[in-house]
């Protein structure tokens, strides 16, 4: 059996954008009710996902917006950043 390595995931600029704005929006409505942080984890759970019709497909595609969940963290701004424990 053959096994593929993939060492990045494709981009989808506009479900890119969309995912971080969700990112950002669910990171403020937490602050607002007085949470301190969240694991990726959680906030994966929590955050909308993008309505673009241009996002990951196929069987991969849990494993594909976990990593595209975690570029979109990384690209943070570092206060937003540091609420993603």
């Amino acid at each position: 059996m053959r096994h593929i390595v993939v060492t990045h995931v494709v981009s989808f600029p506009e479900f890119r954008a969309e995912l971080t704005a969700n990112i950002r929006a669910t990171i403020r409505k937490q602050r607002a009710n007085g949470d301190t942080g969240a694991s990726e984890a959680c906030l994966r759970q929590c955050t909308p996902t993008p309505r673009t019709a241009d996002g990951p497909r196929g069987t991969n595609i849990q494993w594909m917006y976990a990593q595209i969940f975690h570029e979109c963290i990384a690209e943070l701004p570092p206060r937003d950043r540091k609420f993603v424990y």
